[in-house]
């Protein structure tokens, strides 16, 4: 079986991993623009072959989008302008799931099977010289059918079956409403503080690294992957901008609480936070 992996930085290179290690037997091609990745994945054994997107694509039995979101969706349109094979599965793993989805219409039209992903898992840090095994494990795999059969959900399930991803199906408009409060906003959140901690910092001649762990752990998302994020802003925008009038109204409230100096209810509102942060369990990601 040959699987094409485009774009094989963090993500992308840790499905290649799990393949490799649970199907050493697979053809697995690598396609990026980066070359470093590339050269990495091929001097490690991870991949058979580095090649060209759209040379790659026709040839394969299961083409993986691991790219940022905007690239999907250019991707999308490219495979429907070469010929695939019949049986091929197109997936991907984009943060955003109803405008990817939108932008498969033309592709499922034609006959090509596309089921929706996206690991709920991730990392600050980025390129395939950081991927890893482990980066799926416990963490939710969302799927969105798309014109998907069971017997394909069951080959992609089969070629990740090594990551102990727990599979989860959703459609697409419940993922992006999900994402855009559990994912998108605390990265707008991070960047934000970001731009607001490092003015006052240059303006009293303090380097940033003088940071204590509050403000390193509140801010550690923060160095994510610009093109990536500035992606995953544009294409789920509607409902992200509804999360941060939402932030915005908690700040405002809280804001209220410390003017009034009401320390009751500072420490009731706080302990409320503390018991629900603590039910999200410890942070795998670092």
């Amino acid at each position: 079986m040959k699987v094409l992996v485009n774009g094989t930085g963090l993500i992308g290179g840790s499905v290649i991993r799990n393949m490799r290690k649970a199907h050493p037997q697979l053809n697995i091609i690598g396609s990026d623009v980066n070359k470093a990745n590339l050269y990495y994945l091929l001097k490690k054994h991870l991949i058979d072959h580095a090649e060209p997107f759209m040379k790659a694509a026709s040839q394969a039995d299961v083409i993986i989008l691991a790219t940022p979101v905007n690239v999907i969706i250019k991707n999308l349109h490219q495979l429907t302008l070469i010929h695939l094979k019949p049986s091929v599965l197109v997936t991907d793993v984009g943060s955003s799931k109803q405008l990817i989805l939108k932008n498969a219409q033309q592709l499922m039209k034609k006959g090509v099977h596309f089921l929706g992903g996206h690991p709920f898992s991730g990392s600050h840090l980025t390129g395939s010289e950081n991927s890893r095994l482990n980066l799926f494990q416990q963490r939710a795999y969302f799927l969105v059918k798309g014109n998907a059969t069971e017997k394909d959900v069951k080959l992609f399930e089969w070629l990740m079956n090594g990551s102990d991803a727990i599979f989860k199906m959703i459609s697409a408009e419940h993922h992006d409403q999900l994402l855009s409060f559990m994912s998108h906003l605390p990265h707008v959140v991070a960047f934000s503080l970001i731009d607001t901690i490092a003015p006052q910092l240059r303006k009293m001649g303090i380097k940033p690294a003088i940071g204590a762990g509050g403000i390193r752990d509140t801010t550690r998302i923060a160095m994510g992957d610009p093109k990536v994020w500035a992606s995953i802003f544009n294409s789920n925008s509607k409902l992200i901008t509804d999360q941060i009038n939402r932030f915005e109204q908690k700040l405002n409230d809280f804001k209220k609480i410390i003017e009034h100096h009401d320390v009751n209810k500072m420490e009731k509102d706080i302990d409320q936070d503390n018991h629900v942060r603590k039910s999200m369990g410890k942070d795998k990601s670092k």
